[in-house]
C-alpha cells in the first residue's frame, strides 16, 4: 500500500489515513513509497526502464 495514498489536507483525514495504514500493516500489508514500488517493479537496475524511471523520480523529487 502506498503511504502517500492518504491526503493530509485536514487533521481528520490524516487521522483516518493513519488508522487505515496501521490496520493494513497489522494485517500483513507491505507499506511502501511510490518510488520504492516503481523500482521494485523494474526488478533490475541495469534495464532501460529502471534508468528512465530513476530519471523521472529524480526530476520530480519528494
Amino acid at each position: 500500500m502506498n503511504e502517500r495514498r492518504f491526503p493530509s489536507r485536514s487533521p481528520e483525514l490524516m487521522c483516518r489515513g493513519d488508522t487505515a495504514l496501521r490496520r493494513m500493516d497489522s494485517a500483513g500489508a507491505t507499506l511502501t513509497t511510490t518510488e520504492a514500488a516503481l523500482f521494485e517493479w523494474c526488478e533490475a537496475a541495469d534495464t532501460p526502464e529502471f534508468k528512465q524511471i530513476s530519471r523521472l523520480v529524480q526530476e520530480t523529487g519528494p
